[in-house]
């Protein structure tokens, strides 16, 4: 039997450090509970004009998962991307790809220009709540939440001078363990938080036998000091997150025909980020908050690829056969420099606007080698060989300016109306590329492009007995290519060089949803019915399918497709029988 990480222990070594019991709702959701991710602003529960799930900090202790997706694996809608490279499980939200979901940690965006989409990259250990929307949110969270938002809310300090949480974990199928240690505190006005983690899994254990090549370990550290008058509050923070990881080769790839060889690692994925917040309540009349925030973050990255393949160029009338064997090194540093500001007003009777600026500029370096021998061969005769020797250096960058507004609208006793807008405008290019080597393949052009687009979203919600709140939508939503797609391309996959196509278009999408959430002291129901057009989607082809691309042989692109359309339903209750048990 395996034991889980649901064994996490908890430490309590005063007895001023216990956590206050859970009310209303057991552990599970209170009447009031407050979410900011629907409309950037404090709204109960029942009122948000989106489908949300609300995951507590009693949630998370009680699973106590050794990841954040795995937190996530029962919220409706929520599908877990299963990667082959441990420890970099991704979320999907409604069948779209994860690079359609934005990830946010305490507002603040982990971007990502890969394919895959952004890993959570925070110990569960350090989270207060999580906050899951689905559904285009690209009104107020601008590109990249095509799909949904995932807001990763961290714990604030405790409301005395000390307190320590410490924290722990086993887990028997990988032989490994996760440490955890919290400390707060609240003095007078000001308040600190420091937290570290670390945790090591190392070779999984299956029915079948040792599955190599599955270690991955991790390592926090978390640091912010704060000040808060009640009025205006004020908090300065320092985040380090650390991953290095192996991937097991998914059963059949190697069949000693077409693969002989395949092995893909990642020694380093960490995420360094320093961070500002301001927020300030009631400083006029008509202003019922003005908020901010500006961070500065770095993503190194390294991948490594060890693959062999054969593909057949001709079978007659004789045998012609290419043969590779290459070790790619892919490394590259993102930095991230971003902002918004954004002020609540309350400038009519039962109407509240919000309105924000938001500025994003992605700034990627990269470098890759390909290293190792090309060969075609004669019905088994050598006729050719190429010794790869090759370097790319890049250097892309992507910025975007938005301005945004939501209005929401009390028009009549049990009825709101919200509706907003968003303009962006954002700028993309390729400033820098350098090859070296042999042969000296340059299929990089230098360029840059500058777009922008007006998107919009509306919703009526009615409350015809309190428990129960309906609700109507619609939603745009819009996500600019990756840098990766437009500009640098990547070596992995099958082994063949994925080339950028930087005449690609934004994908786009019109989302229409139909809900129903009932919350009452006993019962709570949430339901939706949803449906999505999307154009535009980007995958690969066959360099020869598309116009306008530079590409060697045996290569594929990026391109755009035509659209697609989803219908789904979600659907999520519970019953509490008595206080402390729910199903």
């Amino acid at each position: 039997m395996t034991v889980k990480r649901a064994c996490a222990v908890g430490c309590a070594l005063m007895t001023a450090m216990a956590t206050d019991i859970a009310t209303a709702w057991g552990d599970e959701i209170h009447l009031d509970d407050l979410v900011v991710s629907a409309n950037r602003r404090e709204t109960e529960l029942r009122y948000a004009p989106a489908a949300i799930t609300l995951i507590t900090r009693q949630d998370i202790e009680r699973r106590a998962g050794s990841s954040v997706a795995e937190l996530l694996r029962d919220v409706p809608g929520v599908q877990i991307d299963e990667s082959s490279i441990p420890g970099l499980k991704r979320i999907r939200i409604r069948g779209e790809d994860a690079r359609r979901s934005l990830v946010l940690i305490d507002g603040q965006e982990t971007t990502d220009h890969t394919t895959y989409g952004p890993p959570m990259l925070i110990d569960p250990a350090l989270i207060d709540r999580i906050e899951v929307v689905r559904g285009p949110q690209s009104v107020l969270y601008g590109s990249r939440a095509i799909g949904g938002v995932i807001n990763i809310i961290t714990k604030k300090p405790v409301n005395r001078p000390f307190g320590l949480e410490v924290g722990g974990g086993y887990d028997s199928a990988t032989h490994g363990y996760a440490a955890n240690g919290l400390a707060s505190g609240t003095v007078g006005n000001f308040n600190y938080r420091l937290f570290a983690g670390r945790s090591e899994d190392y070779t999984r254990i299956t029915p079948s036998g040792a599955l190599p090549n599955t270690y991955f370990g991790t390592g926090s550290f978390d640091a912010r000091i704060g000040y808060d008058d009640g009025r205006h509050s004020i908090a300065l923070g320092y985040d380090r997150f650390g991953l290095s990881s192996q991937s097991s080769t998914p059963p059949g790839t190697v069949d000693g025909t077409t693969f002989t060889k395949f092995q893909l690692d990642m020694p380093q994925r960490d995420r360094e980020k320093y961070s500002i917040f301001y927020e300030g309540k009631n400083l006029l009349p008509w202003m019922q908050r003005i908020s901010g925030n500006a961070y500065h973050q770095t993503i190194d990255r390294q991948f490594t690829q060890d693959v062999a393949f054969n593909v057949v160029q001709r079978t007659t009338p004789t045998r012609i056969v290419l043969s590779r064997d290459f070790r790619h090194v892919d490394t590259d540093q993102l930095v991230t420099d971003g902002a918004n500001l954004q002020t609540d007003l309350a400038l009519l009777t039962n109407n509240v606007l919000v309105v924000g600026i938001q500025y994003l500029k992605d700034n990627l370096d990269r470098g890759a080698t390909r290293v190792g021998p090309s060969v075609v061969t004669n019905n088994g005769i050598p006729i050719s060989r190429t010794n790869w020797n090759v370097f790319w250096g890049q250097q892309a960058a992507l910025s975007s300016t938005s301005l945004y507004a939501q209005n929401t609208w009390s028009f009549a006793p049990g009825w709101q109306a919200v509706g907003g807008l968003r303009q962006y405008w954002y700028n993309t290019s390729l400033d820098k590329s350098v090859v070296i080597g042999t042969p000296s393949l340059d299929l990089f052009r230098l360029n840059s492009r500058n777009d922008e687009k007006l998107i919009g979203s509306a919703s009526l919600l009615w409350t015809p007995i309190d428990p129960l709140t309906l609700r109507l939508g619609w939603g745009q939503g819009y996500i600019v290519p990756t840098l990766l797609q437009l500009h640098t391309g990547t070596l992995f996959g099958s082994g063949v060089t994925i080339r950028p196509n930087p005449n690609l278009v934004p994908e786009t999408s019109n989302s229409y949803e139909f809900g129903a959430r009932w919350i009452d002291s006993k019962f709570r129901f949430d339901g939706t019915l949803f449906h999505s057009e999307s154009q535009n989607y980007i995958t690969t082809a066959s360099c020869a399918t598309v116009p306008g691309v530079i590409c060697d042989t045996q290569e594929s692109t990026y391109t755009n497709i035509n659209s697609a359309k989803t219908w789904g339903a979600e659907v999520t209750a519970g019953y509490k029988i008595v206080p402390a048990y729910e199903v």
